[in-house]
């Protein structure tokens, strides 16, 4: 099987702006290619793109193999109901050569393919693994999540429990952090997801959903 997946966000502005293309193919092993070009980086002063820590060079060339884990979720898109017209965010997909479109539901498509352009950054020793921690009243938690291989490791624990992962990974990034308080070192019912800020999650029940979720896991 061959699938090929388009991916452009729409809203993304320049120096973020970028356009990949993942294409994989799965006998034995899930061989991928993969290419990252960042768009529209030429209008803005090489001084000024310098200073954000970006370049005009910044793309990426990729080939590789890809974890078995991620096998059913890569053949799921040659199952995916497809249209001629793009949404806002351009997603196009192609099987075998064959069957081309945009998928029909774009939201639970974009999130599967985003995790699949981690997959390889994390495989290129490009990016290391996501990392969240949560400090409550009395125990801290560190969650990793290891887009390589579709695992997800809680303190020193391993877990296959991807899908309630993804919950989890949705739950903290919906927080507000740039309206809500913050530490320099972990507090009570604070979340730390990524670099040395500890944010305070005021609301209990808030928290308190995290940490069921974690227990998910």
């Amino acid at each position: 099987m061959n699938i090929v997946l388009s991916y452009q966000p729409q809203h993304l502005p320049p120096p973020y702006a970028y356009a990949a293309v993942l294409e994989i193919t799965i006998s034995d092993e899930i061989e991928a290619q993969f290419s990252l070009e960042y768009l529209g980086r030429s209008e803005i002063p090489e001084d000024e793109l310098r200073a954000e820590g970006f370049s005009y060079d910044d793309r990426m060339n990729w080939e590789g193999t890809l974890h078995q884990n991620w096998k059913d979720d890569i053949v799921s898109f040659s199952r995916t109901q497809l249209k001629k017209q793009p949404d806002e965010t351009y997603l196009h997909i192609s099987v075998d050569g064959k069957d081309d479109g945009f998928p029909q539901d774009i939201n639970a498509i974009d999130m599967l393919f985003q995790e699949l352009m981690q997959a390889v950054l994390e495989t290129a020793k490009v990016e290391s693994p996501l990392v969240l921690k949560l400090q409550d009243e009395s125990k801290s938690f560190e969650i990793a999540w290891h887009f390589s291989n579709r695992t997800i490791k809680i303190d020193h624990r391993i877990s296959n429990k991807w899908n309630n992962g993804r919950k989890l990974l949705k739950q903290a990034y919906q927080l507000d952090y740039d309206h809500m308080k913050y530490h320099k070192k972990a507090k009570p019912h604070t979340v730390n997801p990524g670099g040395d800020q500890w944010f305070l999650v005021e609301d209990h029940t808030t928290f308190n959903s995290l940490i069921s979720s974690i227990n998910t896991l």
